[in-house]
């Protein structure tokens, strides 16, 4: 329990720490149109984190019960992935470290819902 739950809200800490990279590294001056990407990549990988961690905390629920119910069905998953892909891609529009994390928290957003998905496939 303690794992899943560690692993599910995995994305949403390396999110707020990506958030908290870029308002940090945003004293300097910045080009507008690279930060207006930088924020909806960071939007994105921000909305499929929380879906990702209702997703999870749902299929752990609905595991406990005896009634069968389709979560594929239910979520996003293949448009989550996508934010998520998005996100990593825009994170090369970042500058220094935020863009690293934002590049990893992509990364480990879209493999994990991958790995969600292929668990909770019927």
């Amino acid at each position: 329990m303690l794992l899943m739950a560690t692993i599910g809200l995995l994305p949403l800490l390396l999110a707020a720490a990506s958030w908290w990279l870029h308002r940090s590294e945003a004293s300097t001056p910045y080009i507008a149109w690279r930060n207006t990407l930088v924020l909806i990549g960071l939007a994105f990988v921000s909305v499929s984190a929380f879906i990702l961690t209702a997703f999870t905390v749902h299929a752990y629920v609905i595991s406990r019960g005896t009634t069968p119910y389709d979560l594929d069905r239910a979520y996003p998953v293949l448009w989550m992935m996508a934010f998520a892909l998005i996100a990593s891609i825009l994170a090369f529009f970042g500058r220094r470290l935020s863009r690293l994390f934002m590049i990893a928290t992509g990364l480990v957003t879209f493999s994990l819902w991958y790995v969600a998905a292929l668990a909770a496939s019927p």
